[in-house]
């Protein structure tokens, strides 16, 4: 798998949210996982966290800024700031 992906822990900490909240929304189908070999571990699209990002009820209380929230996390990850793909 290349870069465009995370795992479930990174993504948790690239949104505040816990794993076993990710997990949930597995199970729910609101995020899709992705395996490189049926054996390896699940990972995410950063894509896919791109577009559960603009569900601003499932991923902060409302009125947060999440541009703002997503910049930080991205840079704090090494990973590319992606927010401006979000409008």
């Amino acid at each position: 798998m290349d870069s465009k992906y995370v795992s479930l822990p990174t993504a948790a900490k690239m949104l505040n949210y816990s794993i076993s909240s990710l997990h949930r929304w597995v199970k729910e189908g609101r995020l899709k996982v992705y395996r490189a070999s049926p054996s390896s571990h699940p990972r995410v699209k950063i894509s896919d966290l791109d577009a559960l990002m603009k569900d601003s009820e499932a991923i902060a209380p409302a009125g947060a800024d999440l541009d703002t929230i997503w910049a930080a996390l991205c840079k704090k990850h090494g990973l590319k700031d992606r927010s401006k793909q979000l409008h």
